[in-house]
């Protein structure tokens, strides 16, 4: 009976590892309405989780900049809205365990690399629609965001592999002033890939600490 329940566990930790996972990363901006959705697929996609960011809000409260967001979460076995805020000191403590990390995981970044390599990109397009109203300014602001644009796809392109041309386009606007961009991103990558990165990440870490434990000098 022990070996049949351990065939099956190793069995669906198998399937678990061949799965692939399907990341739909939409953006929109028209005008001052900002809307960004977020859709996490597997089993053909019969789990399917959605995360919407339909209203993001910079306010100031005690003189701190703070960034006020609705997130909403909806999965087909039950929906749930929250509200999140992001502050200055939760800016920094998600700082300071980011350093946590890197002290503790040396070669994190790597791991990191290692792990976007599996990353495939099979939908990139990013459309804009801008303009200040008048010429001049609407030629030197296209000029400034293409190049703002072919940093950023240069920036995924290194990091995660193509399966696609990206499609970039903008369209000034020489006598109105406004700002459309569309944004469309599609990734894919196995989730055994993201189990190994995370456990490489895992057992260096406590590496880590189990080092500095063993180097630190103990109190008289």
């Amino acid at each position: 009976m022990l070996l049949w329940i351990l065939l099956a566990i190793a069995a669906l930790l198998f399937l678990l590892f061949i799965t692939p996972l399907r990341i739909h990363i939409l953006y929109e901006r028209k005008k001052e309405n900002d809307q960004a959705n977020i859709e996490v697929t597997c089993w053909f996609r019969l789990i399917r989780l959605r995360y919407e960011l339909p209203m993001v809000k910079l306010k100031a409260e005690n003189g701190s900049p703070e960034v006020e967001a609705k997130l909403e979460q909806s999965n087909p076995v039950a929906s749930d809205q929250k509200k999140h805020s992001v502050d200055a000191p939760q800016a920094k403590r998600w700082h300071r365990r980011y350093q946590e990390l890197l002290a503790n995981v040396h070669d994190f970044q790597d791991i990191l690399k290692r792990m976007l390599k599996h990353v495939r990109c099979e939908k990139l397009e990013w459309e804009t629609r801008l303009g200040l109203g008048e010429a001049m300014g609407t030629g030197a602001i296209t000029g400034i965001a293409w190049g703002l644009k072919n940093l950023i796809v240069a920036m995924i392109a290194h990091y995660v592999t193509m399966r696609t041309t990206p499609r970039v386009s903008i369209q000034p606007e020489w006598n109105n002033q406004l700002l459309h961009t569309h944004f469309r991103c599609i990734l894919r990558f196995m989730v055994g890939h993201a189990m190994i990165a995370a456990v490489r990440i895992f057992v260096k870490y406590l590496k880590g600490r189990e080092q500095k434990w063993q180097t630190t000098p103990s109190e008289v």
